[in-house]
């Protein structure tokens, strides 16, 4: 009886703006030669800038909403060992998730038999400190608030402040 190999992208914490990397690990390897998968993720928050691995052979493609990955040439590892780093760069503020999903004979040994292997999922804390910038206002009338708009030269996150209703002044109409 031999355990179920597991692929894991960790749950890493990242800062807007910046660069980070996720270790994708993998346990209980049968021998693995070959891992296609495809990772999906917010492209208009995460850009997938490069994956390195000194295990095997890397090749992707960066898609609208996914990356799809080939792994090839994996040598046996140990269990828990990393097996390559996603590298990211964030465009955005908020908790992202990372989900790699595997498609039916994605995963071979060398003899090129299918494996069965479970994914985890990996959660992208990406935190900012906002640089709020004016990018507009709307004048307050008698019947709506009015409101200064700012937006984060960052993440883009935007946010506004009210400045309440305009007082009634009765007119001709």
């Amino acid at each position: 009886f031999s355990a179920t190999p597991v692929l894991t992208a960790e749950s890493v914490s990242a800062t807007a703006g910046s660069s980070f990397t996720v270790p994708l690990k993998i346990e209980n390897n049968p021998g693995v030669a070959v891992i296609s998968l495809r990772l999906n993720y917010p492209t208009e928050k995460l850009t997938l800038t490069g994956i390195s691995s000194s295990l095997f052979e890397v090749d992707y493609t960066v898609h609208d909403g996914y990356s799809q990955i080939l792994l090839t040439h994996l040598s046996g590892n140990q269990a828990g060992e990393e097996v390559a780093r996603l590298s990211f760069f964030a465009n955005g503020s908020g908790t992202f998730t990372l989900t790699p999903a595997l498609t039916p004979g994605a995963v071979a040994d060398a003899e090129g038999k299918a494996v069965s292997m479970t994914v985890r999922e990996a959660q992208i804390a990406v935190s900012c400190q906002h640089r709020f910038r004016y990018i507009g206002r709307k004048d307050p009338t008698c019947e709506q608030a009015g409101g200064i708009y700012y937006q984060c030269s960052i993440c883009g996150e935007e946010k506004t402040t009210g400045t309440g209703r305009a007082d009634h002044v009765e007119g001709a109409w």
